[in-house]
């Protein structure tokens, strides 16, 4: 019933350059994504200043974005954005291979890494902006991004296993100078607006995206700080980086699917917020009751289903309540003090969880998280309908 609608979208000619740009992007980050921990493991920091690193590199997008929301709906200007945003993401991430030669790296890599996400932050959100705003189904767009982090998870795990871990920052800058190209190309963006502009204060008005924000807010703190660490434990239950890529691809094949199929059979974004909060929250369940390779890999379907259901929810609920000329405002602020801010908490509570009781220990709290995010999401079907 929906298989010759969902090729009938994917095959949409104005999708083709985003359906590119997603997946360049997210080919490039997987690496950065999956391994990151364990780079900052091998060059000597502890679960704590890990954990910090993850929280400077969400809080730093969290800062940004906004601005990057405001100026780019302003400016009329977001193909500049996702130019400048690779170009020098992409310089900042040099950071990690240029403090190995340093005795103290720890300052010197939390410098590199806010550079690195302040100019990564606008990337994905303006992105979600231009397809919405472009009546392009998001769904067929984003699920490219989900393929290529699953092609690149899984490449990344014997990459790193052959050639040492580094090699995730060298192809985030080959991905980033490719980006640039495939940004400059995209379709001419629409005139600047007729009228005054709608003050992005606007967006605070709504209880709908208010609620929104919260959700992911507390979906955020279990999601990333569970994402973060996933290579750490891979690597702590003694299962190896080939089996850590693995997992992730198996993940992504079915964010993908839910990303093409999901909004074509539930029932309304609460729905998708709900299932997709639980999806996380039984993923990391169970990596608290065994560290079994069959199980891990196994709950990954529910944690793809999840991710793609809770942000398919997510982004279009933000597009639909906020006005037009604060697309990218709207979609920014979602993606930084929601999952962002989130984020940058789960993050740091992770790393000291970790510390306090191992890193397997650490994930019943991050369940335990993601089921109360799954209980505050079942409150949006109040203000769904909000005009």
């Amino acid at each position: 019933m929906y298989g010759p609608e969902a090729v009938r979208d994917a095959l949409d000619p104005r999708a083709a350059r985003f359906q590119a740009l997603f997946f360049v992007q997210f080919a490039a980050f997987s690496g950065f994504a999956v391994f990151r921990n364990v780079y900052l493991e091998e060059i000597g920091l502890t679960g704590g200043q890990m954990g910090l690193i993850g929280a400077v590199m969400t809080m730093a997008g969290v800062l940004a974005q906004p601005v990057w929301g405001v100026v780019t709906d302003e400016l009329n200007a977001a193909k500049p954005a996702l130019v400048v945003g690779a170009a020098v993401s992409a310089v900042g991430i040099l950071a990690y291979p240029a403090s190995e030669r340093l005795a103290e790296p720890f300052l010197f890599l939390l410098a590199g890494t806010a550079v690195y996400a302040a100019f990564r932050a606008p990337i994905v959100p303006v992105a979600n902006a231009m397809v919405l705003g472009r009546g392009i189904d998001y769904g067929n767009v984003r699920a490219f991004g989900s393929v290529a982090f699953g092609i690149g998870s899984l490449l990344f795990g014997a990459l790193v296993s052959s050639l040492g871990v580094p090699v995730i920052v060298y192809a985030y800058v080959a991905g980033m100078a490719v980006l640039v190209v495939v940004a400059w190309g995209l379709p001419a963006e629409t005139e600047g607006r007729d009228g005054p502009s709608v003050p992005p204060l606007t967006l605070l008005r709504s209880r709908g995206f208010l609620l929104l924000l919260a959700v992911s807010f507390v979906l955020g703190a279990s999601l990333r700080g569970g994402s973060a660490f996933f290579s750490v434990y891979m690597r702590a239950v003694g299962s190896g980086d080939a089996l850590t890529g693995a997992a992730w691809a198996v993940k992504t094949v079915f964010e993908a699917v839910a990303f093409v199929y999901a909004l074509r059979v539930a029932r309304s974004y609460t729905a998708l917020l709900v299932f997709g909060a639980a999806g996380t929250a039984l993923q990391f369940l169970v990596y608290w009751l065994t560290a079994a390779p069959v199980f891990v890999v196994a709950v990954q379907a529910a944690a793809g289903l999840g991710y793609a259901a809770f942000y398919l929810g997510a982004v279009n609920l933000a597009h639909e309540v906020a006005p037009d000329d604060l697309r990218a405002t709207a979609q920014t602020v979602l993606a930084g003090a929601g999952l962002g801010a989130g984020g940058a908490l789960g993050q740091v509570v992770a790393g000291s969880l970790t510390d306090m009781y191992g890193v397997q220990e650490m994930y019943v709290y991050l369940a335990a998280i993601g089921f109360a995010a799954a209980a505050l999401a079942t409150l949006v079907r109040f203000v769904e309908q909000e005009p």
